[in-house]
């Protein structure tokens, strides 16, 4: 049986309290070890994550701050400016995790982040939480173009 260690419990506690329980749950349940790499978000990482992949003018034109610094040769790690990372108004609590696995390659299909889902989803179901996959956005069972962000978990 696995647990998570003090950095990810760290962040796991920036998140909200129905998601750290599945998360808890998952990885009890797990038979492969991982960990919460980030929980709550800044706007500023979040800049700084969406520049990955773009030039500066995407980064313009969808409204980032000039003191971002583009990075077009990067893989792409985000498609929005908005994520479940950012505290609600009034909140300071996130509503999403990225998990990861060592060696961290979070955008390897059919990988051990396959089988963390396995194991988050069944934690959600069994608590009665409803969670979303970043390898499934629309839900709907299969991997398309730009569902690939698989260490991604967020109350739906």
């Amino acid at each position: 049986m696995f647990s998570y260690g003090p950095k990810s419990n760290e962040q796991l506690a920036t998140v909200d309290e129905k998601l750290q329980r599945v998360m808890r749950l998952a990885i009890q349940k797990s038979t492969i070890d991982w960990s919460i790499l980030e929980g709550v978000r800044t706007l500023e990482r979040q800049y700084n994550l969406y520049a990955k992949g773009r030039t500066a003018a995407e980064l313009r034109a969808a409204g980032v701050p000039a003191r971002i610094i583009a990075q077009p040769s990067e893989h792409k790690v985000t498609w929005t400016l908005k994520s479940k990372h950012f505290p609600p108004a009034g909140s300071t609590i996130g509503r999403a995790v990225d998990v990861g696995v060592s060696p961290y390659d979070p955008n390897a299909p059919g990988s051990k982040y396959v089988q963390i889902k396995e194991f988050v989803f069944a934690a959600a179901a069994e608590l009665g939480i409803k969670i979303r996959w970043g390898g499934d956005w629309d839900q709907d069972g299969k991997t398309e173009h730009g569902e690939d962000d698989f260490g991604h978990f967020e109350l739906a």
